[in-house]
């Protein structure tokens, strides 16, 4: 991913890197794992907020989406294929939408300190696991949605171009 790639939830590195020191969840004493100036809620709040983003994203690809396949029709293009793929596409966001959901559900009632810290630790220990979840579905369905919605596009303006190609 780039600049606007889901963000992870422990902040891990792919597999096979070292991991970094201070992120890692909570431990069996409910320690978040946390060093130095690391705020368990700003980080929280990071990762749902870049989930927000995306799914706002999503809404105006949508949006924009539905436009083209009414321009696409409108011009009498064969449009099966690509509604179908879009069918697909807003399911996997409306599952995106549904883990984003449990996430922020998993945080009510958490208190945090001065620090950002979590007050009661195995509240905050149920809710990590939920997070953990949750931001990897997120991120699972984002990237199915995306690429396979893509395939169909691409395809679908291939060859709606060659179909427009005059034929000598």
């Amino acid at each position: 991913g780039g600049p606007n790639a889901p963000q992870t939830l422990t902040d891990t590195p792919k597999k096979g890197t070292p991991e970094p020191k201070g992120t890692r969840g909570p431990d069996d004493k409910g320690n978040s794992g946390d060093k130095g100036n690391s705020n368990t809620k700003n980080r929280i709040e990071k990762v749902l907020n870049g989930q927000k983003v995306q799914l706002e994203r999503a809404r105006k690809v949508i949006e924009k989406t539905q436009e083209w396949i009414d321009e696409m029709k409108t011009a009498g293009k064969d449009v099966s294929e690509v509604t179908t793929a879009f069918v697909a596409f807003k399911a996997e966001i409306a599952k995106a939408q549904a883990s984003y959901d449990a996430a922020k559900k998993s945080l009510e009632g958490l208190s945090f300190d001065a620090n950002g810290q979590p007050t009661d630790r195995e509240a905050w220990r149920n809710a990590y696991t939920t997070l953990k979840k949750s931001n990897g579905d997120f991120i699972s369905s984002i990237e199915k949605a995306i690429r396979d919605f893509q395939k169909v596009v691409r395809a679908t303006q291939q060859k709606n171009r060659a179909s427009a190609t005059p034929k000598p």
